[in-house]
């Protein structure tokens, strides 16, 4: 019996399964990082970056941003005439999570839809939410000083309708979308975007103060569990630690008393709260000494 032509055939079989696999290797690592948008996103001199993953499956590419570069370095402000360098502090990079729909696709734009200076993000989300229901929402991310002290911003806690106080809103239609009108080409619907009549505190001396705080959350995100702990000694004295959501409610409130100097701990148990933004403050005597933003996350 002649092997060879059977041979021929498992040889052609056994080429065209590695040139497939080698082939779908190589489309994945066409997969890229790319800048989407330099902008002035935190109210600093600095620029800062919007980046995204480039991906491409045969002939579709898909672009989504996955986390925000702040600009990083020093800033020089003026203040009563004179004129001092402020270094950048925080986190240099804050991701960005979007909802888990199938079949999702993600445009984005800045514009500036409040009362301050400072660009905001716009994000026009589409996607399966189920096999049937075509979903699309408009999500801003208002730019501010405070977003560098946060590690995660998850765009889909907009879903679980959590509070997120002055960092995330949802475009409505009929509120901050108007006058719909059709696009000539694409057959899509084009909208007026309506400013949000808020003011962003923004300012350097608020962001001095989140960020040279004697405190610090962590883990953050969070789950379960998060701890206030004191970056160095403190004074002696009795603390108060409050937590507040995002309607300003108060939630937890705690006494610590130190009887001499040393290092605040305190524990908060979150098992009974749900995914979203949330504020710690930590007074003495009557004073905040302590503005903390964190995240809960399920």
């Amino acid at each position: 019996m002649n092997y060879v032509p059977i041979v021929r055939m498992l040889r052609a079989v056994l080429i065209t399964v590695i040139m497939l696999v080698c082939g779908s290797a190589i489309m994945y690592a066409a997969d890229t990082t790319i800048v989407l948008k330099v902008f002035h996103f935190d109210g600093d001199c600095l620029p800062d970056t919007l980046v995204g993953i480039r991906m491409q499956s045969g002939r579709k590419v898909h672009i989504t941003p996955t986390s925000i570069k702040w600009g990083w370095g020093y800033c020089t402000i003026e203040e009563n005439g004179i004129r001092r360098e402020v270094p950048s502090t925080g986190f240099r990079e804050t991701a960005l999570r979007f909802p888990q729909w199938n079949k999702l696709s993600i445009l984005c734009f800045h514009d500036n839809l409040s009362n301050d200076k400072v660009q905001d993000l716009v994000f026009n989300i589409r996607g399966k939410r189920d096999e049937t229901a075509d979903t699309g929402r408009f999500i801003v991310i208002f730019g501010q000083a405070v977003l560098k002290q946060i590690p995660v911003i998850d765009i889909a806690l907009i879903d679980t309708n959590s509070s997120i106080p002055f960092i995330t809103r949802e475009l409505r239609k009929g509120e901050n979308l108007s006058n719909p009108q059709k696009h000539d080409l694409s057959g899509g619907t084009m909208w007026a975007i309506n400013p949000f009549d808020i003011t962003i505190k923004a300012t350097d001396e608020q962001f001095t103060k989140r960020t040279e705080s004697d405190f610090r959350i962590v883990p953050n995100p969070a789950s379960t569990y998060t701890e206030i702990e004191s970056l160095k000694n403190v004074p002696a004295g009795m603390y108060e630690i409050e937590l507040y959501d995002g309607n300003a409610r108060r939630l937890i409130r705690k006494s610590i008393t130190l009887a001499q100097a040393g290092d605040v701990r305190s524990r908060l148990d979150l098992h009974t709260l749900s995914s979203g933004y949330y504020t710690v403050r930590v007074f003495s005597g009557g004073q905040e000494v302590a503005d903390l933003l964190f995240m809960i996350i399920r």
